[in-house]
């Protein structure tokens, strides 16, 4: 039996002629970079945070997030886009979301900042991804699920239900209590 004959074989030889490694990433800079020449780009908030937190898993992480304000209203609503990493003595991950403030009035004039309401606090819905390694309680594995973050100026709280991508049945309910963002 030939399993190069069939409708898939095209496909294939067409795949094996594309670029790979630095020439892939170079052409698709240089297509981004001409598609992207004649759009104008309005500047956005940003701003990056820290934070730290005790949790199961892997006992205490170090969290920095960066924010990017996507939109802003004068009663100091908002709402940014969130990267975030995460360091901890049993694991390492990253995770990306949406965070909003608590509001409030703004302390400049509208619309509000990022951290320019009198609350200073975010709430954000993530997903992540976490890889366990060291010291920990859970298996040394790669972890996804979504989270629940709280931030403030001096406490920072997370909820968030982590699945193994390796066992659907290894999964755990993470919490977090810690300071920072």
């Amino acid at each position: 039996m030939d399993t190069d004959a069939g409708p898939l074989a095209s496909f294939r030889e067409h795949r094996s002629r594309r670029p790979r490694g630095p020439a892939g990433i170079w052409l698709a800079t240089v297509i981004a970079v001409l598609l992207g020449s004649n759009a104008e780009a309005q500047a956005r908030e940003a701003t990056v945070a820290f934070g730290a937190a005790f949790r199961n898993g892997d006992w205490l992480a170090i969290e920095p997030v960066g924010l990017v304000l996507l939109g802003g209203s004068g009663s100091g609503g908002n709402v940014a886009a969130l990267a975030r990493g995460v360091v901890g003595l049993g694991g390492s991950g990253a995770a990306l979301g949406l965070a909003t403030g608590l509001g409030g009035p703004c302390l400049g004039r509208p619309p509000c900042g990022l951290r320019a309401s009198i609350f200073n606090s975010i709430i954000s819905v993530e997903g992540r991804v976490e890889r366990m390694y060291g010291i920990t309680s859970w298996r040394r594995t790669t972890y996804v699920g979504p989270h629940l973050s709280f931030g403030g100026m001096f406490l920072k709280g997370s909820a968030g239900w982590m699945f193994d991508v390796h066992d659907r049945a290894n999964d755990h309910f993470q919490l977090g209590l810690g300071g920072g963002w």
